[in-house]
């Protein structure tokens, strides 16, 4: 794998050399190159996507951890802008570009699936957004449309069809900037697949998108993985490991984590329940018991923060004044390497097909899946075969019980393997399912929460599109629900699960 410092050089001295340009000799300088090699854009895409900056933490909508001097975790959404999203799409347009005028095939899938890939985030944020006109500035189109969220599901799905079959049929060309899977095509495709299966289970409230009926190319991707291989093991997951760049975690290197974040009494209070080692991992021991020397393998050493905290008598106080709450575990901001980012993998492939093996998707037994997953995601955290073997053991562990009790179970754990790399993903299945079920473990004053307590289900759009792209925008706005509102239901989540939690994150 080649130094991602490297590449970062590399654009610089570019970067620079542009700067003492005139703009006549930008224009005419014969030496200068006016193309780009798709392996750098590659790179800056695939850092971009699977490194820590994007999914950088975000304790209002993950719930693992809070800064308990701000009086809790506050959903206040509004407006977010999409200008960066998009970006992102233009770097890979001018990739797949590059890729077909230097006739290297296998950036074009590959672009195909990043595509996919942030599309879906895109237009799971919103709603009907723009797909079809986006990014065609130079076509003189400075105020897309808005396509409907069914119809670009649909391209997304069909897109990654593409992607695995134009994979499937390049054999073992080379790829250059490939810091993810160092151009193993092979794995690409297995990712193509794996994330096909991720966008058909966020459609648990659709029988269908458009022509394609969920529930049986869920299971046709599943059944034939001769023509639609999906990962076998951790090492398939795209992984983004941080040797080659010690300044990774710089995002999280600040003096916050001594200070003022805390591990949440919902992590906390589920874990030691579960007695789930990877606690040990997530979290330092309690302030007052690292002082004191005591057992870090002691689950009693670890305490967490009330998210939402009554304002009269707050217990977070006290809790801070005797020392007895939890930091982030110090490798996640004190290392001078941080540990790997896997914001898509194969613990969430294996909780996924187990899921779908509970709602009768497919025939497998959804207990073996869910083990799977379990003992990878162990293994990704650092903790042993043993470990994850006792762990597994547990009568409050074990996928026993009724649909109910074992869906729960299901999405706690992929809630879990989420931890510090998650993204938007853990509050998109939250949204989704309704678990983990906070209330469980946590008692809030629904007074010192924005919304009366009720998780936003979308952000408004941009204020850009709203002064200059009002037309457009207007047709999207009077596809939802209620308007341009918080609450305002996108097609993909309109209709009705029986799996889902009736009082999801965090009440109503």
């Amino acid at each position: 794998m080649q130094s991602i410092k490297g590449y970062c050089l590399i654009a610089l001295l570019s970067l620079l050399a542009s700067c003492s340009m005139s703009l006549d000799e930008v224009s005419e300088n014969p030496n200068r190159s006016e193309v780009t090699n798709p392996g750098n854009l590659l790179t800056y895409v695939l850092l971009d996507t699977f490194g820590p900056v994007y999914y950088g933490y975000n304790r209002q909508i993950d719930n693992y951890y809070i800064d308990w001097r701000f009086g809790g975790s506050h959903l206040n959404w509004n407006r977010r802008s999409f200008t960066a999203d998009y970006r992102r799409l233009t770097i890979i347009d001018l990739m797949k570009e590059e890729a077909e005028r230097v006739d290297l095939k296998a950036y074009i899938p590959i672009g195909q699936f990043l595509e996919a890939y942030w599309m879906f985030n895109i237009t799971r944020l919103y709603g009907d957004v723009p797909f079809s006109q986006a990014n065609k500035l130079d076509e003189g189109l400075s105020n897309p449309s808005y396509d409907q969220q069914e119809d670009i599901i649909y391209s997304i799905l069909k897109k990654l069809e593409e992607a695995n079959n134009g994979l499937a049929s390049l054999g073992g060309e080379q790829i250059q900037g490939d810091v993810i899977y160092d151009g193993d095509l092979a794995k690409w495709r297995k990712l193509v697949n794996m994330f096909r299966l991720r966008v058909l289970i966020n459609l648990t409230t659709k029988t269908s998108v458009k022509d394609i009926d969920v529930q049986d190319l869920f299971a046709q991707i599943v059944d034939d993985q001769a023509n639609n291989p999906l990962m076998g093991q951790l090492d398939d997951s795209p992984i983004l490991y941080e040797e080659d760049n010690p300044d990774n975690y710089y995002i999280y290197s600040n003096n916050n984590f001594i200070s003022g974040i805390r591990i949440t009494q919902f992590l906390a209070e589920y874990m030691k329940d579960h007695r789930d080692v990877r606690l040990m991992e997530f979290a330092q021991p309690t302030i007052y018991a690292e002082e004191n020397d005591l057992d870090p393998d002691d689950f009693n050493n670890y305490y967490g923060t009330n998210p939402w905290p009554k304002q009269s008598n707050n217990s977070n106080y006290p809790l801070e004044d005797s020392k007895k709450v939890s930091r982030v575990n110090n490798k996640y901001h004190r290392n001078p390497v941080g540990p790997p980012t896997m914001v898509i993998g194969y613990p969430e492939q294996q909780f996924i097909l187990a899921e779908a093996a509970l709602r009768g998707w497919i025939q497998d037994a959804p207990d073996t899946h869910f083990d799977l997953g379990v003992r990878a995601s162990y293994a990704f955290f650092g903790i042993g075969e043993s470990e994850a073997e006792a762990y597994l053991s547990q009568e409050n562990v074990k996928l026993l019980g009724d649909e109910e009790e074992m869906f729960e179970r299901i999405i706690s754990e992929k809630y879990l393997n989420f931890f510090m790399q998650g993204g938007y993903e853990p509050y998109f299945e939250i949204r989704r399912t309704g678990y983990p079920d906070f209330g469980k473990y946590v008692e809030p004053d629904i007074s010192t929460l924005y919304n009366n307590g009720n998780l936003p289900l979308r952000y408004l759009y941009p204020l850009g599109e709203v002064t200059d792209n009002q037309s457009n925008l207007a047709q999207a706005v009077s596809r939802l629900d209620q308007g341009d509102n918080i609450f305002s239901k996108m097609w993909m989540i309109q209709g009705e699960d029986i799996l889902k939690n009736p009082s999801p994150f965090p009440y109503h």
